[in-house]
């Protein structure tokens, strides 16, 4: 293909990268949803995240802050990129608050949102940050062992970080 021929197709190379990436969020939301809805919420995100592995999605939307409009760098919110996407996933996912717990004073519906968002976000960081490093970590290993990192190796390390953060302790020293 030539470079005239990309460009018809594509704004910028940025522009490839972010239609996978938004085709992977949507295969996402879907694996998401389509969990045990009585799964506790880390272990229903985990599932949904290795079922969504297996859309091979753009490394570089995992690895660096963007979001799938390609537009890449530092973000003024509180999360940026992929998270920021994937938080709003886990929003639309999480049953309301007061279902979970009741929130009193002046302005409880506000209080609820901020709630489910504290808890969206925290999820989809820590999410992100398991795929993140995971594909980092199998791809180390791989090269230290002379071979190609592979997808079962960063699902393996998925797990192995979904499985650390839900016990929230490391083996001793």
């Amino acid at each position: 293909m030539t470079e005239r021929t990309f460009f018809r197709y594509f704004a910028s190379k940025d522009d490839l990268v972010a239609n996978d990436m938004s085709e992977w969020l949507q295969i996402l939301e879907s694996a998401l949803f389509a969990t045990d809805p009585h799964l506790p919420v880390l272990i229903g995100i985990e599932q949904a995240v290795l079922v969504a592995l297996e859309k091979p999605g753009p490394i570089s939307g995992w690895l660096f802050p963007s979001d799938s409009s390609g537009v890449s760098g530092s973000k003024t919110t509180a999360t940026s990129g992929v998270a920021s996407q994937i938080a709003e996933i886990i929003l639309r996912w999480l049953p309301p608050t007061e279902s979970r717990e009741a929130l009193d004073g002046p302005h409880p519906t506000a209080a609820r949102r901020i709630d489910d968002k504290f808890q969206a976000t925290v999820l989809a960081r820590t999410s992100v940050g398991i795929v993140r490093t995971a594909i980092l970590s199998e791809s180390q290993s791989a090269a230290l062992n002379g071979r190609a990192a592979s997808l079962d190796g960063i699902k393996r390390y998925v797990v192995r970080g979904f499985a650390l953060v839900a016990s929230g302790s490391v083996d001793a020293r």
